[in-house]
């Protein structure tokens, strides 16, 4: 039987195939070293699995609507008008399984067959393939890491008569970088003569750690651009729910209308008694979560330190927010057996049971994604793994 050819185009995500590899590894009994995990790190705070579990008790199990309930929905509002400064009703918020769900959904709305989205390298692995399904060509804006989000000029060069979309991430992933408000803004009045839909990822929001200790969305400083942009966002990283799969958008309401049209023949609803979780999550905000992000913040900064003291032969650009470190992989190791940044890491995987994620993943070879979120001694122990691996290459380079 023959399959869509889109398939044939289309690969499996590469983050979810290493933790599918971590669990395999646990199973066997196996002891390795994860800095691969997209998982801020604690459980799930225990206040909101207890808002759950009154939830199941009380026999709320049955069907909820698409795209959210109404609570749901005016609850993500509040919270944006009481911490992000925006004004949404809730006729503007939609909910989903997951941000992943929201962003495919959102492609498939804006995107047709030939149509050009920008991506900024690195992107996150999924942007790419969503792409792929609806038959759109993503257009990749090279990495540099002296400035992360590309200039209006730079951005220009790209462009053409068929792009209808742009993805901005930030705090990004896997770089960690924060855009300055300055580069917004420049970014902001370019945009603004464009006719395209900008879809803002957010989901790493609370994890910002630059000098103002806030997350800026672009609309805060842009808001011109409201018509054009949905927002993506979740509890998956700021609440610790990564397994729960909560996720929204914000977005005028055609858009909206069109994702939940869409959903109704695909994910349906949300899991009634996670909605009512996921209220309570929202009310308390990030007074809830405040102690995992100081605690992000100390794993962060401590893993930085502790690689450029293990590690010295690895450059990397600071990270901001998130919880990923970016360094790029020393220039002789294109000499050895492993020259690439996937040969690398699977090598180090079956050599030393490290687990990190290739560059390529996010459109950038010569890379590693590492996860600061494990124990210090975890990390410190994985570090000095990797460190063992690289003088070992290095030595047949």
């Amino acid at each position: 039987m023959r399959l869509a050819q889109r398939m044939g185009a289309l690969r499996p995500s590469l983050t979810i195939g290493l933790n599918a590899k971590a669990r395999a590894l646990r199973a066997q009994g196996i002891r390795f070293y994860n800095l691969a995990a997209g998982e801020p790190g604690p459980p799930t705070p225990p206040a909101i699995v207890q808002e759950a579990m009154a939830t199941l008790a009380t026999g709320h199990v049955y069907y909820s609507v698409a795209g959210g309930t109404a609570e749901l929905r005016q609850a993500i509002a509040a919270k944006y008008k009481r911490e992000n400064q925006l004004d949404y009703s809730q006729d503007e918020v939609v909910c989903g399984c997951g941000a992943k769900e929201l962003l495919l959904h959102s492609f498939m709305a804006m995107l047709n067959r030939g149509d050009e989205v920008i991506l900024l390298a690195p992107y996150w692995v999924s942007y790419l393939e969503q792409s792929k399904i609806c038959e759109a060509k993503a257009v990749i804006v090279p990495y540099d890491a002296q400035q992360p989000l590309p200039s209006p000029e730079q951005l220009e060069r790209f462009a053409t008569p068929r792009t209808r979309a742009i993805v901005l991430n930030f705090p990004n992933n896997p770089t960690g970088h924060v855009p300055s408000r300055a580069a917004y803004e420049a970014l902001g009045a370019y945009l603004q003569r464009k006719d395209w839909w900008i879809i803002s990822d957010e989901i790493y929001e609370y994890t910002v750690f630059n000098a103002e200790r806030r997350h800026y969305s672009i609309l805060n400083l842009c808001p011109q651009l409201r018509e054009q942009t949905l927002i993506v966002n979740g509890l998956s990283k700021s609440f610790a729910m990564t397994g729960w799969r909560v996720g929204y958008a914000l977005g005028n309401k055609d858009i909206v209308a069109n994702i939940k049209k869409l959903q109704s023949h695909s994910t349906t609803c949300l899991p009634s008694f996670t909605e009512k979780a996921a209220i309570f999550a929202i009310t308390q905000g990030r007074p809830l979560v405040q102690p995992m992000i100081d605690a992000i913040e100390t794993k962060l900064q401590k893993t930085q330190q502790l690689l450029r003291d293990t590690l010295p032969e690895l450059t990397f650009t600071p990270s901001q927010g998130a919880f990923y470190i970016f360094p790029q992989l020393p220039t002789w190791l294109a000499r050895t057996s492993y020259p690439t940044a996937l040969a690398f890491s699977e090598w180090l995987l079956e050599k030393h049971k490290v687990i990190v994620v290739p560059g390529e993943s996010f459109g950038v070879d010569g890379h590693l994604r590492l996860s600061c979120t494990a124990s210090e001694a975890h990390v410190q122990q994985a570090l000095a793994w990797l460190a063992k691996g690289l003088q070992e290459l290095k030595a047949t380079a």
